[in-house]
């Protein structure tokens, strides 16, 4: 029980660390459109609500006691649909497993079994709650959730309790127990349809989840990033033509030169009518001087 109140406060630790120097240093981050198709794009365009499908890999550890976390790193995946409602709040369904590792301390082995998460998760963007404004390129989201842990290959341990090696409290076959996660997301645009995420969070599931009975939830720690894509943009009917673009240096150096070739056809238009005028009084006065 040390052992593992030990890590998992060192994991919290890290975790606050961090996403307190994400928000602070990312939460003030502006739109910076790459591109005129871009730009017109978010004119028409409103930025919240959208959907999103979002991609992920990484690598995973399950907290055992007579072992390093470190031993016990196994892969991960991830696949989550959501729908971010406004600057401030969206929700995901999650599904993200593959395998992983326990430490069995009685025979010093280690053994392999498969599993599946399915969780619904908030999303509460930090970012926006800490500096608010219609769109940042980069987001930090608190994420909570809750969800099934669904165990579905568990053949070595089986085996050891089948061949008398050990007397397991519940070497179960296939098992679903709940699954509740706190973690961290930092999501980066790339466009208004694409972006980049990095993800770390720390799962409770069953106690009986790895095949061991020790009177408290197992934790997972679970680091992953991956892709978003984004889809379902409504259209601005009232859109601002100058919204993201008025202090772009492009726009700047096109609205100067546009005023001093105004300035220089105006300049043209008044030379050439003061020429104008000059030859109307030469002309006028030709006669006179002829009389």
């Amino acid at each position: 029980m040390k052992f593992h109140n030990t890590l998992l406060q060192r994991f919290k630790y890290h975790l606050c660390v961090g996403a307190l120097l994400m928000i602070f240093t990312l939460s003030a981050n502006p739109i910076n459109a790459q591109s005129p198709a871009e730009l017109n794009w978010v004119k028409k365009h409103k930025a919240y609500p959208y959907g999103f499908l979002s991609l992920q890999g990484g690598a995973q550890t399950t907290l055992a006691e007579g072992i390093g976390a470190r031993k016990l790193f196994t892969p991960i995946a991830s696949v989550s649909l959501g729908y971010q409602i406004n600057p401030y709040i969206g929700l995901r369904a999650n599904v993200s497993g593959w395998k992983n590792k326990g430490y069995l301390a009685s025979l010093q082995q280690k053994y392999a079994y498969k599993y599946v998460n399915y969780d619904l998760d908030l999303l509460l963007n930090v970012s926006q709650f800490l500096a608010s404004s219609n769109y940042k390129n980069t987001n930090v989201f608190l994420v909570g959730g809750l969800g099934i842990n669904h165990g579905i290959s568990n053949r070595q341990m089986r085996q050891w309790v089948a061949s008398g090696q050990h007397t397991s409290t519940y070497p179960w076959r296939r098992h679903a127990f709940y699954n509740a996660r706190v973690g961290v997301l930092v999501e980066h645009a790339l466009t208004r349809h694409l972006a980049v995420n990095i993800e770390a969070t720390a799962n409770n599931v069953g106690d009986r989840y790895n095949s061991i009975a020790n009177g408290h939830g197992d934790w997972q720690i679970q680091v992953l990033c991956g892709v978003s894509i984004r889809f379902g943009h409504k259209k601005n009917p009232h859109f601002d033509p100058n919204f993201g673009i008025e202090d772009t240096p492009e726009l700047q150096f096109e609205e100067v030169s546009t005023a001093l070739e105004e300035t220089e056809a105006v300049e043209e238009v008044e030379e050439a009518t003061a020429d104008d005028d000059e030859e109307e009084e030469e002309a006028s006065e030709e006669p006179a001087l002829a009389n």
